[in-house]
C-alpha cells in the first residue's frame, strides 16, 4: 500500500467509512425489525431494507479496494466524492424506508451522531455571527466545527475520535433498537 492509500483512511475514506458505517447500522435496524419481529406495514419494506444492506457492503468493499488501489490523493479524495455522491441517495432510500414504516423518529434517534455534529455545526456559525454582530469581533464555541475536528485540535488521535464517535453511534442505535423493540412489545 502506498501513501496514498493510508492519507486517504484518514481523509475521503475515513469519511466514507463513517458514513456508510451508519448506514448499514440503521437499515440493518429496519431489515432486523422487519423480520424478526413481523413488523410489516408494507411487505417490501423489509426487502428493500435488506437490498440497502447488501448494496452497502458491497460498496464499501468496492470503495476500499478502490481506495487501495490509489496512486495519488486526488484519485483517493474523488473517490471519496463519489462515495458521497452515491451517499445521498442511499440515504433518500433510508429515508423512504423510515417514511414507509412509519418510524421517522426512530431514524431521528438512530441517527443521533449525526444531528449532534450538523447542531455544533449551526452553533458554531450562530454564536460566530451573533458574537460578531455584538462584539464587533466573532467568537467560537468549539476550536473548529464540525465536532471531530474539534476533539482532533484538542490532540486526540484521529483513530480515538473516530472508535469514540463510533461507540457513541452504536449507543443511539441501540437506544433505538430499544424504543423500536418497547413499542413493537406494546402493540
Amino acid at each position: 500500500m502506498g501513501t496514498a492509500a493510508g492519507n486517504a483512511e484518514t481523509g475521503a475514506g475515513a469519511a466514507l467509512g463513517r458514513s456508510l458505517d451508519k448506514l448499514a447500522q440503521t437499515a440493518i435496524v429496519f431489515a432486523v425489525g422487519g423480520l424478526l419481529f413481523g413488523y410489516r406495514p408494507n411487505g417490501s419494506v423489509p426487502a428493500i431494507a435488506i437490498v440497502v444492506v447488501v448494496f452497502t457492503a458491497m460498496l464499501v468493499c468496492f470503495g476500499v479496494m478502490l481506495v487501495a488501489l490509489c496512486r495519488t490523493m486526488d484519485q483517493a479524495n474523488t473517490i471519496g466524492m463519489l462515495g458521497g455522491m452515491v451517499m445521498a441517495g442511499l440515504g433518500g432510500a433510508l429515508a423512504a424506508l423510515a417514511i414507509l414504516s412509519r418510524t421517522e423518529l426512530l431514524l431521528v434517534l438512530i441517527g443521533g451522531l449525526f444531528l449532534v455534529v450538523t447542531g455544533s455545526v449551526i452553533l458554531q456559525r450562530t454564536w460566530f455571527k451573533i458574537t460578531k454582530w455584538r462584539y464587533g469581533q466573532g467568537r467560537r464555541i468549539f476550536l473548529m466545527s464540525p465536532l471531530h475536528h474539534h476533539f482532533e485540535l484538542k490532540g486526540w488521535a484521529e483513530i480515538t475520535v473516530v472508535v469514540r464517535f463510533w461507540l457513541i453511534s452504536a449507543l443511539f442505535v441501540a437506544v433505538g433498537v430499544g424504543f423500536f423493540y418497547l413499542e413493537w412489545i406494546n402493540q
